[in-house]
Formats: structure tokens, C-alpha cells, sequence
């Protein structure tokens, strides 16, 4: 039996304080993911002394702390952003279903991929917003909602997608109901005193969305709409990720990139001690021959106040009148019975810096491990020390990495669009079927974009150093111009068709031209390599589609071009000839 929301159910999350069962665990996964995306606060990760670290050290590591692991998370989501730029990635709709009953202007496909609130798209919002807070929170809820209840008549609802993370989810059983805090606040007056931190709370079941806010500093709320959706569905969800565990009907995720945090958990703390470090390894360190008493305390570091003894401020307790290192430095000499003045009398302390590199280079090898959990690793500014094999492997795992990604993003994209639909078309269309055609389909991409250029550069590189096969270092090549010109789709058309159409890709003019005299190949293949950058633009300049020519057919093309240069060739050799005898005959009189 699904629930009824009412008062007094709202009531016992927001001034009662109860919550879901798995709210504890769902806000820890949250708030320690939080620590490497957003540099929020690192808490024990900083705040265990290390053995043998002083009270000092302690805070100053507190101070000085940066997020090194920020920029690592941002990587990853830059280069999962690219799944929307992968070269089957569609969205399609299928036109001849639009409803006669919608306005041209207010189409699904209008709204969701040029009007859709703030974003333009909701594209634009899946992978601005949606994205992070899908690897960060997996247990997050994506709750669709009208942008404004109070619309005229004549208009259409505006919905949109809004995410609540874990820390402002109070309840949420699937298809049943949600209760979610806003991270808005409302303005409102109580007893003559205007407040502006008022807390904002939706509560959603099957059939309403209401909205309620606080009226009164100590809790109290009131309802500011209620909006009857009827959908017979609960309009919010999980984001999701991997399952983790069940308890009961609620279902704990876990991030798909949680696999980085126990080596981005040792990349923080050594930071924290490389930080350290530096002050203590690197800076110098001055020492200097005390030879004269501080004058306020005579020597004994301390001073009267009043009835009491404090620290001389002068020597800071030292006793000794202190040496700016900026000063010229006076020595008495030593009276008799005295050691002799050390020579300099001042100076700096020699330090051991090797410390300092090794763990900079151990910060480095747990980031490139975090990324490597996700086959990421590429993104680490580390050099390529593997074999070509186990590249291929990886680019393997990682396509599957991506590829999961993007199953779950499509996924929530699904459920957004079906939302979306039924909010905007529920009411003018009262066939199911009908309002199920609005959709569109978004099929999972196969072919994504993610390596670097500069990688892929280097492993080319390294293939044609190892003589890998020609036929391997084509594709190689295919695989970099692609990469290389992807922003200009004519250069890229033009550099796949130059690589695949050359009849010996990969292979030097000194070795083509010895293949020939040992007729090897043909002269017409041989014209068509040696030519074959020349043959793809004039074939593109003549014919718009031949890049959607068949293979066969453009070769034909090739095969024309060719025999005009023999054709030309053995013209000028008919002519050359024919002068050679006229000369030698004229020679000859």
C-alpha cells in the first residue's frame, strides 16, 4: 500500500529529526568522497600526529593543507565528459510520432534539447551537474519537478531535474515516497523579524509533489503548494552505481569510482607530511655562536611581571641575545679560560633534501594507483613504462570502465526524459501509447574518445620503434588523425580516407620503389601510394559524397587517376623520345 503524505508524516523527519535507515552510512560514503573531490575537511587523515611530531607541526599541517586530489577527480570527470562527443552518441526522436495535440514549439524533443531550463539541454545538464554528483554520491536522488506550479492556462509545466546528495535525503523508499531538503533557503517574518534562512523541504509520492517551508525560528513549517502530478509513479530516484547492499527495499550504492579512495587516502596524508617536510627538509636552518647575554632577562630567560615570572619577550626564553641573520654579526674574544670563537660564527645547518623527492614520487605513485583502479592511469603524469600489449588491454578495461558510465547516465537520462514527458503530455495526451512515442532513444555509445592524443602519439611511436606490422601502425594511425582532428570533421574525413585507401600505409618511398623494381606491386598501386594524398582531395573536390563511397568504388576512383599519370608519363616519354632522334639525326648531317 503506498503511502499518504501528510503533516504530521513530514513533521516526524523535519522537527522530530528522523531519518532512513541507511541515512548514517549513505552521508559517510558521501561526506569522505567529498574529502578528494572538493577538499573538504580531511578530518583524521590530518589530524593523527605522526610519531615524533610536535604540537607545531601538527597545526601547521592543518593550516597549510591543500586538496592535492581535486584536480585527479576533476580529470576523470573531463574525460567521461567526453562520452557525449563519442561519434555514435544520438538522441533520437522519432518525428513522425510528435502528437498532432502539441504545439510545434512545444514539442518534447524542443523543450529537452533547446529549452530546457538554465541548461539549454538537458544534455548540458546530465553532464554539467549530473555527472559529478553521480560518481560522488551515488545514493544521491535525482527528483524531477515542476520549475513553477503557478503557470497560466496557456502554458506548459517546466520540469526539470534537481539533485539532492545524501545529507539532505530523509527518506526515500522506491516507489513509495521522498522526503528531500532544498539547499535554497526562504525568506519569512516572525513577530516583526524578517529571516532569511529558511528551510526548504519537497515532499513526493505516486500522485503529489508538495512544498513546504519554515515559518518559525525554532522549526515550525508550512505548506506552500501542493501539486497533484497523478502519475500513479514516484517521479525521484537513485542515482545509483555499484550495489553494495540491500536492506530490505533500500538499496546502497557504492560510487564507481570508489575503488580510488584508499590510494587517494595515502596521496592526502603524505602531501600533508611532504608539506611538512619541505619546511623542514628544504628551508634553511640558521645557527649562529651565542656569545652575549640577552640584557632584559641577564641570561635567564625570564622576566618579572608584577608578582610573577614570564617569558623574556626579547629572547623568546632563549637567554641569548638573538642574531638576525640580516645583521652584521659582533664577536667578542674569548677571555682567558674560554674555548676559541668558532670560525664562521654563524651559519646554516646542511639537511638531507632525498626525503623530499622520495615523497614527492609517493604522492605521484598513489594518484597514478587511484587512476589505475578505474584504468585511468593515462591521466597520471607518469611516462609510458609498459609494453604495447598491455596498453591494449587497457584501453580494453577501459572502454569497459566508460562504457558502464555511460549505461547509468542513459539510464537516468531514461527515466528523466519519461518524467519530463508525463508532466508536460500526461494531460493532452490520454494514450498511453502515444505519450510513450514522444520519447526518444538514446542507444549506448561503442566508440568513445577518451585517450589523449599525446598518448596515442607515443604508443605509435613506439610501435613503428618495436617494427610492429604495417597493417598495425595503419590502424594506429587512423586511430591519432581521428584523435588529432576531431574539431574539424572534413580534415578527419580526409586524413581516415588517405590512410585507409593507401595500398601501403607505413611503408617508406626507398622500400615502395624497391618492391617495384623487384615487381613486387603494381605500378598502379605503386602511382596510387605515392599519390595518395593528392587523389583523396581532387576525388572530395569532384564528388561531395565520396567518403560514402564504397571501398571498391573509390579505389576505381584511384585507379582513373593513376592511369591518366601513366597515360601523361608515357606521353612526355613518346615526346622526349621523338626529340632524342631528331637531335641525333640533325647530329648525324
Amino acid at each position: 500500500m503506498k503511502t499518504l503524505i501528510t503533516k504530521e508524516l513530514i513533521a516526524n523527519y523535519i522537527i522530530n529529526g528522523v531519518r532512513h535507515k541507511l541515512y548514517t552510512e549513505t552521508n559517510k560514503m558521501y561526506n569522505e568522497m567529498l574529502i578528494f573531490s572538493d577538499g573538504a575537511d580531511a578530518g583524521d587523515l590530518l589530524k593523527e600526529r605522526r610519531p615524533s611530531e610536535s604540537d607545531e607541526i601538527l597545526k601547521y599541517r592543518e593550516k597549510i593543507y591543500v586538496c592535492i586530489t581535486e584536480s585527479t577527480i576533476n580529470k576523470v570527470i573531463m574525460s567521461l565528459n567526453k562520452i557525449r562527443k563519442s561519434s555514435d552518441w544520438n538522441i533520437r526522436y522519432n518525428l513522425a510520432k510528435v502528437s498532432p495535440k502539441i504545439n510545434e514549439d512545444e514539442t518534447l524533443q524542443r523543450y529537452c534539447e533547446v529549452n530546457y531550463p538554465y541548461y539549454s539541454s538537458t544534455t548540458n545538464w546530465v553532464f554539467n551537474i549530473l555527472l559529478k554528483n553521480y560518481l560522488i554520491d551515488s545514493n544521491a536522488l535525482c527528483v524531477v519537478l515542476p520549475l513553477d506550479v503557478f503557470i497560466a492556462e496557456n502554458e506548459m509545466t517546466k520540469p526539470i531535474g534537481l539533485i539532492f546528495n545524501s545529507n539532505n535525503v530523509l527518506q526515500y523508499r522506491q516507489d513509495d515516497y521522498a522526503i528531500v531538503m532544498s539547499t535554497d533557503r526562504a525568506t519569512y517574518q516572525y513577530k516583526g523579524v524578517e529571516y532569511d534562512n529558511g528551510k526548504i523541504y519537497y515532499a513526493i509520492d505516486t500522485q503529489r509533489v508538495q512544498k513546504w517551508v519554515q515559518n518559525e525560528p525554532s522549526g515550525g513549517i508550512v505548506m506552500e503548494y501542493d501539486y497533484a502530478h497523478n502519475f500513479g509513479k514516484l517521479p525521484a530516484f537513485k542515482l545509483g552505481g555499484i550495489f553494495k547492499a540491500a536492506y530490505d527495499t533500500d538499496i546502497l550504492y557504492q560510487s564507481k569510482i570508489a575503488t580510488m579512495i584508499p590510494s587517494l587516502k595515502e596521496a592526502v596524508r603524505e602531501y600533508s607530511d611532504l608539506q611538512a617536510g619541505v619546511v623542514n627538509h628544504l628551508h634553511p636552518t640558521m645557527w649562529a655562536y651565542a656569545n652575549e647575554e640577552c640584557k632584559d632577562c641577564l641570561g635567564t630567560g625570564k622576566v618579572k611581571s608584577g608578582t610573577r615570572s614570564i617569558t623574556c619577550t626579547k629572547c623568546k626564553g632563549e637567554g641569548n641575545k638573538i642574531v638576525n641573520p640580516y645583521s652584521m654579526i659582533m664577536v667578542k674574544p674569548p677571555i682567558p679560560g674560554q674555548a676559541n670563537v668558532p670560525t664562521p660564527p654563524a651559519g646554516e645547518i646542511p639537511k638531507q633534501i632525498d626525503i623530499i623527492k622520495l615523497q614527492s614520487e609517493r604522492v605521484e605513485q598513489h594518484i597514478y594507483k587511484a587512476l589505475a583502479s578505474i584504468n585511468m592511469e593515462f591521466l597520471a603524469e607518469s611516462p609510458l613504462n609498459q609494453s604495447g600489449i598491455a596498453k591494449e588491454i587497457d584501453k580494453d578495461e577501459l572502454n569497459n570502465f566508460v562504457n558502464s558510465v555511460a549505461e547509468d547516465l542513459i539510464s537516468i537520462m531514461d527515466k528523466l526524459y519519461y518524467f519530463i514527458n508525463l508532466y508536460r503530455n500526461k494531460i493532452l495526451i490520454n494514450n498511453t501509447k502515444e505519450l510513450m512515442e514522444q520519447l526518444p532513444v538514446i542507444s549506448v555509445p561503442e566508440r568513445y574518445d577518451i585517450i589523449s592524443g599525446t598518448y596515442l602519439l607515443e604508443e605509435l611511436q613506439r610501435a613503428k620503434t618495436a617494427g610492429v606490422n604495417s597493417a598495425i601502425i595503419k590502424n594506429m594511425e587512423i586511430e591519432y588523425a581521428n584523435k588529432k582532428f576531431n574539431y574539424d570533421p572534413q580534415v578527419k574525413d580526409s586524413m581516415e580516407l588517405v590512410y585507409r585507401l593507401d595500398p601501403f600505409p607505413a611503408i617508406s618511398e626507398d622500400d615502395k620503389m624497391a618492391m617495384l623494381t623487384n615487381k613486387g606491386i603494381t605500378l598502379i598501386d605503386y602511382i596510387i601510394s605515392c599519390n595518395i594524398n593528392q587523389f583523396v582531395h581532387r576525388a572530395m573536390i569532384e564528388n561531395t559524397n565520396f567518403a560514402d563511397m564504397k571501398y571498391e568504388q573509390q579505389m576505381q576512383v584511384f585507379r582513373d587517376y593513376a592511369d591518366e599519370i601513366i597515360k601523361s608519363n608515357s606521353a612526355e616519354s613518346n615526346i622526349n623520345d621523338s626529340l632524342k632522334k631528331r637531335v641525333v639525326g640533325d647530329e648525324e648531317e
